[in-house]
């Protein structure tokens, strides 16, 4: 059987997978020999050569071995061809033996041809070998009886003979068949593993299809939200102009008439008591206060930098806590709480942003005050040595937070259960608390236990800044070089793009020139790295040996502002008393008669009470509607036109039109005043760098790659923000 012979089939060259090659040749050859048997037994028992029983037996096993041979050849071929191999020599060797002749031995020979046909040379050497066994026997068997017993020998060399024809006559076709057998191997495999790679093809493209869905309707969802941001960039700057204008008024108001009562008594004829002035100087000094954190939200706003702007300097931070003391002292007498000031009478000057850290204290102290029903709060200040940094603490007996809510008090708009609800209160005070202390370089936490009370701690960096950003006079220049590199600004001092640069450039202290004469002086003394400026310089001036760069690029101004509307100047909201008279002085120094216009009577009244007293004296008249501005200027002729551009009142913007169109009005200088935001006002104009000695490669490569790390991926558009990288404390 297959199953049972693997290696007598590998020995004999016979190859299963090939049987049915042979399966129709053995089958016809079977019944041939079956058929020719039978006519040849049929006619010597005829003839009366063969007696009938033997005739019966030997048609008996012809017809047995032709029902075996069939009943076994198709799934059993091995074993049916050695069957009827043996059942040819049991019929020879019978017919030799009932005939009594030797001769008929000489078919033997048939039987070997089919040995090698049918199993290979092996089988064809074996079968001729049993056939010469069975004839010895047959010989020795029968001495006597048996004819032809002296061509025993001949009869074994014809049969091995007949074994060797068969053997080089058969190999060439199981050659064949084996190559054949090979291949058929190879191809079933090779067919095998093309089906698993169809399979996996299949599975692959299944899971191309549904990745590709997902793509779909992922670029959906994405081409969605990019609509949503865009419409929500769109409403954040239209929000910021319109809250910068809606802030900047009533600000405006607030700081214009506390300055001029505080330092321009000679306005109202009369100066004010000293306890109303002090009253009045501590609004003015809150409404400044006020004004810087207003101007860096706005900020964030417009730029969409992600980054809180701080302006460093060296301050004494007992004035900071003495100052927000004060300012919480009515709450916790009106509450009758004792308010503890335990600070050394000596701290040493500490780099801060004077307005962020008193913003931080003003809001710990007011939370304790607010919360705290009695008792007292006490505000600690103690220097650590190691490391070299202040703590500050504010501890108070109020109500105390639950422990499973210490965690998370930072966070924002979290309110602990004492907290929500209570008036003012948006849970925003302690997240941006602490990302204040973190700019700054230190840290927060609060410790409290309920019903005893709370404690907010938090570090300060003492001996170096952490990130420095100061604006310096020109008599300063001299005194930075030990601190922090220098960087010439090319504006007015307390300009739009002073202020700007001060608050999103780490690391550095300005200083203004007005001329370039001016900022060729400040570099020599100050060391200054840079010039920047938003006038293009054509490369027409000479600085000498210097090799400061000289960086042009277009900056949010006044000035820039105020080309594009077309007029003389361009003041933002809130106005000071010196930038009106210098805007004035500069704009229109012989001016005497002045128009002012604007809806909003109190914004025009305090205009009025900045310019009194001011030398020259001027004639002020007002319009609260453009229709009586035109009907006032052609009535009479006005050296100046103050316009406040409200919100509300559009025609504004059109009155200027309307006056440089006209013959007769269009040479009267106009300075309008406003409280928006003018993101368009920037002029499209490019970035420069120039430098007088060239720039050798290495700086070239610099300059490359802090230009590469601010550009924007491809597609994205104008106004979105690209990540600050961190920048390190010059040396």
């Amino acid at each position: 059987m297959k199953q049972l012979s693997p290696q007598l089939a590998k020995w004999s060259h016979v190859q299963f997978e090939a049987d049915h090659f042979l399966e129709g040749a053995f089958l016809a050859t079977a019944a041939l020999m079956a058929v020719l048997a039978w006519l040849w037994v049929g006619q010597m028992v005829a003839s009366q050569s063969l007696q009938a029983r033997f005739g019966l037996l030997l048609v008996g096993i012809i017809g047995g071995s032709v029902w075996l041979i069939y009943y076994l050849y198709r799934r059993y071929y091995l074993p049916a061809v050695i069957i009827f191999l043996i059942l040819q020599m049991v019929f020879i060797t019978l017919i030799c033996i009932f005939l009594h002749d030797l001769k008929f031995a000489y078919f033997f020979m048939l039987t070997v041809i089919m040995g090698g046909s049918f199993l290979g040379p092996v089988g064809s050497f074996s079968v001729a070998t049993a056939v010469a066994i069975m004839e010895a026997l047959l010989v020795h068997s029968f001495p006597g009886s048996l004819q032809g017993g002296n061509i025993l020998l001949p009869l074994i060399i014809l049969e091995y003979l007949a074994a060797l024809i068969s053997v080089q006559t058969t190999q060439g076709l199981y050659a064949a068949l084996e190559a054949a057998e090979i291949s058929a191997q190879t191809s079933q495999e090779h067919a095998e593993e093309a089906r698993k790679h169809r399979g996996e093809l299949h599975r692959t493209l299944k899971s191309l299809d549904v990745a590709y869905a997902q793509l779909q309707r992922v670029n959906g969802e994405l081409l969605q939200a990019r609509e949503i941001a865009d419409a929500a960039l769109r409403f954040k700057k239209e929000f910021a102009a319109q809250t910068s204008h809606e802030l900047r008024t009533p600000l405006n108001l607030i700081l214009g008439f506390s300055e001029t009562m505080a330092f321009s008594q000679d306005s109202y004829g009369e100066k004010l008591p000293p306890i109303y002035l002090r009253d009045v100087t501590e609004i003015h000094r809150n409404s400044r206060h006020l004004l810087t954190l207003i101007d860096d939200i706005l900020d964030l706003a417009k730029l969409d930098s992600g980054r809180m702007g701080l302006r460093f300097s060296l301050i004494d931070i007992r004035d900071v806590l003495q100052e927000v003391v004060d300012t919480v002292q009515p709450l916790t007498q009106a509450k009758k709480l004792e308010l503890i000031f335990d600070v050394p009478e000596t701290l040493p000057g500490i780099w801060l942003d004077r307005a962020r850290i008193h913003q931080v204290l003003l809001n710990l102290l007011s939370n304790a005050a607010r919360l705290t029903r009695q008792g007292q709060i006490v505000l600690q200040a103690k220097l650590r040595e190691e490391p070299s940094e202040l703590l500050i603490q504010i501890k108070d007996t109020g109500p105390g937070i639950p422990a499973d809510m210490l965690s998370q008090v930072f966070e924002d708009f979290l309110q602990v259960d004492e907290t929500a609800g209570s008036a003012g209160t948006t849970g925003l005070g302690l997240a941006i608390s602490k990302r204040i202390i973190e700019l700054h370089g230190g840290h927060i936490w609060a410790e409290s236990e309920l019903g005893t009370g709370s404690t907010f701690s938090f570090v300060l960096p003492v001996n170096e800044p952490f990130l420095s950003r100061t604006v310096i006079s020109n008599s300063q220049v001299g005194q930075t070089r030990a601190t922090q590199p220098t960087l010439v600004m090319m504006a007015e001092e307390g300009s739009d793009e002073i202020k700007l640069l001060q608050r999103h450039l780490d690391g550095y202290a300005f200083a203004n020139a007005s001329n370039w004469k001016d900022a060729r002086r400040l570099i020599e003394n100050s060391g200054a790295r840079v010039i920047i400026t938003d006038e293009p310089t054509n490369g027409v001036f000479d600085f000498h040996n210097s090799a400061v760069p000289v960086i042009t690029c277009p900056l949010p101004n006044s000035k820039e502002t105020a080309q594009a509307l077309g007029i003389a100047g361009y003041l933002r909201k809130p106005l000071t008393i010196k930038a009106i008279r210098t805007m004035l002085k500069q704009k229109v120094p012989e001016a005497k008669t002045l128009l002012i216009v604007g809806d909003d009577p109190s914004t025009l009244r305090l205009i009025e009470r900045m310019l009194q007293g001011a030398q020259p004296a001027y004639q002020m008249f007002r319009a609260y509607t453009s229709k009586e501005a035109l009907v006032r200027v052609r009535a009479q002729a006005f050296d100046v036109v103050i316009l406040d551009l409200s919100l509300s009142n559009t025609n504004n913007i059109a009155l200027i039109a309307k006056l440089k169109n006209s013959p007769n009005t269009t040479n009267i200088p106009v300075i309008a005043i406003s409280g928006r935001e003018e993101d368009e006002a920037i002029p499209d104009r490019p970035i420069t760098i120039f430098n007088p000695k060239g720039f050798t490669s290495t700086e070239i490569l610099k300059y490359l790659q802090a230009i590469l790390s601010a550009v924007p991926p491809a597609g994205r558009e104008s106004g979105t923000s690209v990540p600050v990288l961190p920048v390190n404390r010059p040396a």
